[in-house]
């Protein structure tokens, strides 16, 4: 799972451009040495509440960010709520 979930966030980061690539590349930084080399020595770090909540809310969050690049959200004029009566 920690090399899957290191991939995925590798292939994020490598398709984000310049306003989020290096807040990408911080999380995906986070999740690869807490998954990959310090439960690799103990999972005593990954038990850690805030460390594994802080985990899961940043690719949560990164997730997010490649949606808004997906759906070209991330322009000056972007709409974030619909228009009165198209709701």
């Amino acid at each position: 799972m920690s090399i899957a979930v290191s991939v995925s966030a590798w292939n994020v980061v490598s398709r984000l451009r310049e306003p989020l690539v290096s807040l990408g590349f911080a999380i995906f930084w986070y999740a690869f040495i807490l998954l990959v080399p310090m439960s690799y020595i103990a999972f005593i770090n990954y038990q850690d509440y805030v460390m594994n909540a802080y985990l899961w809310l940043l690719l949560a969050y990164f997730s997010g960010c490649q949606a808004l690049r997906n759906s070209g959200g991330l322009g000056r004029h972007a709409n974030l709520a619909p228009e009165p009566g198209q709701v």
